[in-house]
C-alpha cells in the first residue's frame, strides 16, 4: 500500500504530537496555530523540508556476545580473627550498631544474648561455605545428596536457620543442645577455633577435647581435628613425655572388685593431696601447706567431710622416695614416722591405711596416671609464676574439675 511512497522525516518543532506527549496547559493549546491547523508546509508543500541524510544501505553485522555475572558474598571476617571470642564480641558490636541506627540506643557492656546472636551469625556463614548444597536441600525439604557427609547425621534446620544433628534421642534426659548439635565442616578455620577449649580446660588431651565441644558442636572428622589442636599447642609438646609400653601383671582384687570407697593419698612435692576412687576414678584434690600430722590430717578431714568415709587407704611405701632430693627424704621421713599416728587417728574412723611394696611404684598406676595428668595441667598453667595458697587452691579445684569430667570411655564416632 506505501510502495510508491516517499517517507520523510518531521522536525519536533513542526510535530503538533509532541505537544501532548511534553505536556501543554489548556490555554496554548488554544492559541497554537500548530494544534489546530499543522505545520505551515502542509498548505505549501514548495516549502516542505527536506532531508538531507541518506539512509544506510548496508547494516553492519552485530555478534551475540554471552554475559555471566556471579554474586559472591565473601566473609573473610571470619578468619581475620584467630581468636574466637573476639571475633564474636566484633560482631556483637556490629549488631549493636545496626540496632542503634535503626532503634533506641543501647550503650554499656555486650549482653549475653548479643555475643549468642554474634555467635549464631559466625556459625551461619560457616555453614553456608561448607554445607551450601545441603542447606539448599534442607530448606527446600529435599534428600541429601548420597555422597554428602551429613547423611548418615540425619539433619535439620533450627528456627535460627542452623543446621543440627536430628538422631533418636527424644527421650533422654539430656539438654536440647546436647541431642542435637550443631554441625561444623572439617578442615575449616572455626572448627579449629576449638583451641578455647583446649586452653580453659588447661591443656586437657583430645579425648577430653572432643567430648567437651561436643556438648554443643559436631564437626565431621572431630576426632582428628582434635588430634590437630592438641598436636599443634606448643606448651602441650614441650610437657608431654615419651610413653613405653611395659607389660604390667595382674590388677589387684580391689581393682576389679566392687565395694565401698577406696582412696589413696599421694604427697607430692608441691605438697598436694591426691585422693583417686579405685572404682570410679574420681579424683580429689586437697592442698596441703607443709609435711605435719597435724596438716594431713586436716586435709584428709576436709577429704572425708566432703566425699565419705573410705574403707581402705592406700599410699607409696616410704622407701620408694630412697635416693631423691632433700625435700623427697621429707616424705620419705613424714610417712615413717608419722605412719603410727595416722594409722591410729584412721583406725578411729573405721578406715584402713595399707602401703604398697617397696621399689614397686607399678603397684600404683591407677593413682600415677592421676598425679601425671594432674601435674602436667599444673605445669602448664602456672610454668614459672609464683602463686599463692589461694591461687593455688582455685587452680586444684579447677584440675579437679577437667579430671573428673573426662569421659570414662572412648568417644564414638557418630
Amino acid at each position: 500500500m506505501t510502495k510508491d511512497a516517499t517517507w520523510q522525516h518531521v522536525p519536533s518543532e513542526d510535530n503538533p504530537a509532541d505537544l501532548l506527549f511534553r505536556g501543554s496547559s489548556v490555554e496554548t493549546l488554544r492559541s497554537s496555530s500548530l494544534w489546530w491547523n499543522g505545520p505551515s508546509w502542509i498548505r505549501q508543500p514548495e516549502v516542505r523540508p527536506s532531508y538531507s541524510k541518506e539512509p544506510e544501505a548496508e547494516l553492519p553485522e552485530l555478534k551475540t556476545i554471552s554475559v555471566i555475572l556471579m554474586a559472591v558474598n565473601t566473609r573473610d571476617i571470619i578468619r581475620k580473627y584467630s581468636s574466637y571470642n573476639k571475633l564474636c564480641r566484633i560482631l556483637a558490636y556490629c549488631h549493636r550498631f545496626i540496632h542503634n541506627c535503626r532503634n533506641k540506643k543501647k550503650v554499656g557492656p555486650l549482653e549475653t544474648a548479643g555475643i549468642l546472636k554474634a555467635e549464631n551469625t559466625v556459625l551461619r556463614w560457616t555453614q553456608i561455605e561448607a554445607f551450601s548444597q545441603e542447606l539448599s536441600c534442607l530448606q527446600r525439604k529435599c534428600e541429601l545428596p548420597r555422597k554428602s557427609p551429613l547423611r548418615s547425621l540425619h539433619p535439620f534446620l533450627d528456627e535460627n536457620n542452623l543446621i543440627r544433628v536430628g538422631g533418636r534421642l527424644k527421650n533422654a534426659e539430656l539438654s536440647w543442645e546436647q541431642k542435637h548439635q550443631i554441625l561444623l565442616p572439617a578442615k575449616h578455620f572455626v572448627t579449629r577455633l576449638m583451641r578455647k577449649d583446649h586452653l580453659r580446660l588447661k591443656h586437657c588431651p583430645p579425648e577430653q577435647l572432643l567430648y567437651t565441644v561436643r556438648q554443643q558442636f559436631w564437626p565431621i572428622s572431630g576426632r582428628r581435628e582434635a588430634h590437630k589442636v592438641v598436636k599443634e599447642c606448643v606448651q602441650c609438646f614441650r610437657f608431654n613425655p615419651t610413653a613405653f609400653d611395659t607389660l604390667m601383671g595382674d590388677l589387684p582384687r580391689e581393682r576389679v572388685r566392687e565395694s565401698r570407697r577406696h582412696g589413696r593419698i599421694h604427697v607430692s612435692k608441691g605438697y598436694v593431696a591426691v585422693f583417686v576412687c579405685f572404682c570410679t576414678k574420681a579424683v580429689h584434690l586437697e592442698m596441703v601447706t607443709e609435711l605435719t600430722t597435724q596438716a594431713f590430717l586436716a586435709a584428709l578431714q576436709r577429704f572425708t567431710a566432703r566425699r565419705g568415709i573410705c574403707n581402705r587407704l592406700y599410699s607409696d611405701n616410704g622407701s620408694n622416695f630412697i635416693g631423691a632430693s632433700r625435700e623427697i627424704k621429707d616424705l620419705q621421713d613424714f610417712l615413717k614416722k608419722k605412719s603410727s599416728t595416722i594409722a591410729s587417728s584412721l583406725a578411729e574412723q573405721h578406715m584402713d591405711w595399707s602401703f604398697i611394696p617397696p621399689r614397686a611404684s607399678h603397684f600404683g598406676g591407677l593413682w600415677e596416671a592421676a598425679v601425671k595428668v594432674m601435674k602436667k595441667h599444673l605445669y602448664t598453667e602456672i610454668r614459672s609464676k609464683v602463686l599463692t595458697f589461694e591461687e593455688y587452691s582455685t587452680l586444684l579445684s579447677n584440675i579437679e574439675a577437667i579430671l573428673n569430667s573426662r569421659p570414662l570411655t572412648p568417644v564414638t564416632r557418630s
